[in-house]
C-alpha cells in the first residue's frame, strides 16, 4: 500500500500527503480491495486518492468511502461494462423493491448497518436477480443490475455469494452521456 502512495506522491505529492493525513493505509487498502472484488479498475489512483481525501475528512466507513470512489470512477465503470455499440444494457431494480430494501436497513454505510429482511425476502431477491442475469447472459450481454445509490451496496452484498458474476451499479456510476438500455425490472 505504501508503494502505491509513494507512486502517486512522485507526480502528485499534495494528493498523497492529504490522503495519509486523513485516512490510514489500512482503510485505503480495504477500499481498493472492495473495488477490485467488484472488478472496478483501480488504475486511476489519483482520482481514487482525491475522492478518499475529500470524503475521508468527515467519514471513515470503508463501505461508504468505497461507494463514493465508485461514483468518482463512473467513466471507467461505464466503459468497462458497455457493449460493443457503447450501450449499457441493464435490468433495473423496481422502485418498490428498492424501497423495501431501503426500509429494511438499520444504520448506514458510514457508521455500520444491518439488513432487516427475512431470509425468504433475501432468497426472492437472489432468485429475481439470478433470472435477470441468466436472461442477459443468454443474450450474450454482461449481466448488470441498476439500483438506486442508497441500496446498490446492500444489493451487492445480498447477491455476491451466489451471483459473483453479476455487476450491480448505481445511477451515480453511469457516465454522463452514456447510452442506457433497460431490458426490464427486477421485482
Amino acid at each position: 500500500m505504501q508503494k502505491l502512495v509513494d507512486l502517486v506522491k512522485e507526480n502528485n505529492p499534495a494528493v498523497a500527503g492529504e490522503l495519509t493525513n486523513v485516512l490510514s493505509l489500512g482503510d485505503v487498502q480495504k477500499v481498493l480491495q472492495n473495488l477490485a472484488k467488484e472488478q472496478v479498475p483501480i488504475r486511476d489512483l489519483v482520482s481514487i486518492f482525491e475522492t478518499l481525501s475529500d470524503f475521508g475528512r468527515f467519514a471513515k466507513g470503508v463501505d461508504y468511502l468505497t461507494e463514493r470512489v465508485r461514483e468518482a470512477l463512473s467513466r471507467m465503470i461505464t466503459l468497462r461494462l458497455q457493449d460493443e455499440t457503447g450501450t449499457l444494457c441493464v435490468f433495473a431494480l423496481s422502485p418498490r423493491l428498492e424501497q423495501k430494501i431501503k426500509d429494511s436497513v438499520q444504520g448506514d454505510l458510514n457508521q455500520g448497518w444491518q439488513l432487516g429482511l427475512s431470509p425468504v425476502d433475501v432468497q426472492l431477491i437472489i432468485k429475481s436477480c439470478s433470472q435477470a442475469a441468466e436472461q442477459m447472459a443468454m443474450a450474450g450481454l454482461t449481466p448488470i443490475i441498476l439500483a438506486h445509490p442508497d441500496v446498490r451496496f446492500i444489493v451487492r452484498k445480498i447477491i455476491e455469494g451466489t451471483l459473483p458474476q453479476l455487476f450491480v451499479i448505481s445511477y451515480n456510476e453511469i457516465a454522463q452521456g452514456a447510452q442506457l438500455k433497460s431490458l426490464g425490472t427486477v421485482e
